[in-house]
């Protein structure tokens, strides 16, 4: 106790000092005595910038509803012209050692992209980070595995950039912190090793030529013209990289308070001047910058993206913090222009700090204008196994493969488990501003400048569902072309991202005009009050899905507070939908029912049991008068669910999750009638 307080107290002192500049080497001190996870989070608060539990720049909604991609919107993006960016490929010592094969006498790194190749495959150019030399084996290969004592200095065998290119990465950057870990005939070997493999690179360069000629890519083609900076390199000053016989290697950009400010602002300009003259149909800027472990942008970023824009850039992919860092789309007059803060690493085998998390992200460019109108992150999870005799090294698996493809990782443990959860998490909150769950798994999450993340549809439910049975709801549902749910949140989806129950059903029907009208939180009372709006959808067929609020509230202002003002209630719904569509087929649910320890329900257990029967009877013969279609799915769901862990269908008592939770609730409507 009394340590952390030193340390804390201790932080504070260096990092305002370092902050008022009152002393050089406060940062340094801070760093060196202050353990990390200490000093970036006080840092973030005398700062005043946001920490972990904050929004990362993103708003803020607790219980979002999101829309689903349109049939337009699928064939825009099927047809797009698709830029792949993935964070820094590196090799730490252990994964040298890893990567070799005694037997063969060779390495070997192709596993470490087997798993996300598909989605490279897909692309139209893929693009990443080469964070490492390649200059030679007489060298020896990196020296640390990463905060482990040792000074880093890495070094990569030629084999992995090869592996590189098999993966399918169309262009790299080398401007980044470690270019010159192997000296400046280290980078003149890489780039000769990089065009031996014909892996086109940009950001280090032989002579001034070089480094004056911009870098243009043609795809589909469209000429893309690609612009790469660093903000520094591994023991090395900046002044270096301003004098006259160093100026060539690579393009170095420098803080706002820099002496080199104003001679750096200057020599981008003439390199987006250069570019413009070329006439290239977009313009990407791949700058290697950040603090390290941060999941947000720090000021220095901030300031340079905004340069990019400024000067006419069109996509940023930036990178350097290996962390996951913000998607974000910058107006600027009329373009709209993607910005990545940061991927994370593609993949390395130092995990700590989320270093286990990272992502893909893939940039979708109208084929007639050439700019980009949406993007989608794949999240990754850092998977190794381990036996007795082998370690495998760490391969980038996409999380939606690794849920999906049991042939991956037929066995998880549960600490994998919960861990890859987190990193589904905290990628899809970082990047996006949503927080999505392994319910909500998706191949990739797409975002829109206008509208932010909008989700896939969700799975059908398996066809033999349907083949086996005959009955009255796959009757109706085949009959019937508008068909509309009238609901509470099970039907709005209002906790688990605006799924509602219905949704995989309704998948085995992708030709129906599917409408819905609902309101978490709501009672059969206000469905009521709202007769005239659910009869003007005009559906030929209605299922009327509400009631269990009327039992779990008790609360006679709002709530229907016995079964016969309840089927007064639905009976009001159903006349007001007869007069404007005599012909409608009508389906009531029977209130559906909310587990033990719902917090919203004063009554006891056997009292709001009580009520649900009482209700469902009431209601079944309200339907059998009438000659509409009852439905009690109840009991199939409680058996379901008393099988295993709750938590595998439900996100609480009540609210059913996006994944098995609503294909569950969908098959019982259909095996309960």
């Amino acid at each position: 106790m009394i340590k952390n307080l030193i340390i804390i107290v201790l932080s504070v002192l260096v990092i305002f000092a370092s902050r008022k500049k009152l002393k050089s080497w406060a940062k340094k001190v801070a760093k060196k005595l202050i353990p990390i996870q200490y000093y970036r989070r006080l840092k973030r608060i005398i700062k005043g910038d946001q920490d972990e539990n904050h929004d990362n720049g993103h708003p803020i909604n607790l219980h979002p509803i999101f829309p689903v991609l349109s049939k337009n919107q699928e064939k825009r993006l099927s047809e797009a012209i698709r830029l792949t960016f993935t964070g820094d490929l590196i090799l730490l010592k252990d994964m040298v050692e890893n990567g070799y094969d005694s037997i063969s006498g060779q390495y070997h790194f192709d596993s470490m992209f087997k798993y996300i190749k598909e989605y490279y495959d897909e692309a139209d150019c893929n693009i990443s980070v080469f964070e490492g030399p390649v200059a030679g084996a007489d060298k020896g290969y990196s020296t640390s595995c990463f905060d482990d004592g040792i000074l880093l200095y890495l070094n990569f065998p030629k084999e992995y950039a090869e592996a590189v290119r098999r993966a399918g990465f169309d262009m790299v950057t080398l401007a980044n912190n470690h270019l010159l870990d192997q000296g400046i005939e280290g980078v003149y070997h890489t780039l000769d090793e990089l065009d031996n493999i014909g892996l086109a690179h940009v950001g280090a360069y032989r002579n001034e030529e070089e480094k004056s000629s911009v870098k243009i890519v043609e795809v589909r083609g469209k000429k893309i013209a690609i612009l790469a900076y660093t903000s520094f390199c591994n023991y090395y000053q900046t002044d270096f990289f301003f004098e006259s016989e160093n100026r060539h290697l690579t393009n170095i950009i420098v803080s706002p308070e820099s002496q080199y400010i104003d001679e750096t602002l200057e020599a981008v300009r003439k390199d987006f001047e250069k570019a413009k003259s070329l006439s290239p149909d977009l313009i990407v800027v791949l700058p290697h910058m950040g603090e390290q472990f941060m999941h947000f942008p720090d000021e220095f970023q901030k300031y340079w993206c905004k340069i990019f824009v400024e000067f006419g850039a069109d996509i940023v992919f930036s990178d350097h913090p290996h962390a996951v860092q913000p998607i974000e789309w910058v107006k600027d007059g009329d373009r709209d222009v993607l910005i990545v803060h940061c991927p994370g690493n593609f993949i390395n085998s130092f995990t700590k700090y989320d270093g286990d998390a990272s992502m893909m992200v893939e940039c979708y460019l109208d084929p007639e204008t050439s700019k980009p109108f949406a993007s989608a992150i794949v999240p990754i999870y850092a998977y190794s196994k381990q036996s007795r005799s082998h370690v495998e090294n760490y391969s980038g698996i996409p999380i939606y493969k690794l849920m999906k493809d049991e042939s991956i990782c037929p066995e998880l443990s549960r600490y994998e488990c919960v861990r890859i959860q987190a990193v589904q998490r905290l990628v899809t909150k970082t990047a996006i501003g949503v927080e999505l769950g392994l319910d909500q798994i998706q191949k990739r999450y797409y975002t829109f400048p206008d509208l932010g993340y909008v989700r896939h549809k969700t799975d059908r439910l398996p066809e033999e569902l349907f083949g086996n049975r005959d009955g009255i709801i796959i009757s109706k549902l085949q009959s019937n072309n508008k068909i509309a749910f009238v609901g509470d949140s099970l039907t709005e989806g209002s906790f688990n991202g605006g799924y509602g129950w219905f949704e995989p059903m309704m998948q085995n029907y992708p030709d129906k005009q599917v409408i819905r009208l609902a309101k978490g939180s709501q009672t059969s009372k206000y469905f009521k009050e709202n007769k005239k709006a659910i009869a003007e959808l005009k559906a030929d067929l209605y299922f009327l899905c509400m009631g269990c609020n009327d039992i779990r509230y008790r609360n006679e202002a709002i709530c229907a507070i016995n079964e016969s003002e309840y089927v007064a209630n639905i009976d009001e719904i159903c006349q007001s939908i007869l007069e404007i569509q005599p012909s409608a087929d009508i389906v009531c649910i029977s209130p559906w029912k909310s587990g033990n320890y719902d917090p919203n329900c004063k009554t006891t257990l056997a009292e709001k049991e009580k009520l649900y029967n009482d209700y469902g009877s009431a209601l079944k013969k309200y339907c059998e008068t009438k000659g509409f279609v009852f439905i009690d799915p109840n009991p199939y769901i409680d058996a379901a669910v008393s099988k295993r862990d709750r938590r595998y269908y439900m996100l609480d008592h009540i609210h059913c999750n996006a994944d098995q939770g609503i294909k569950l609730y969908s098959e019982a409507v259909i095996m309960s009638c």
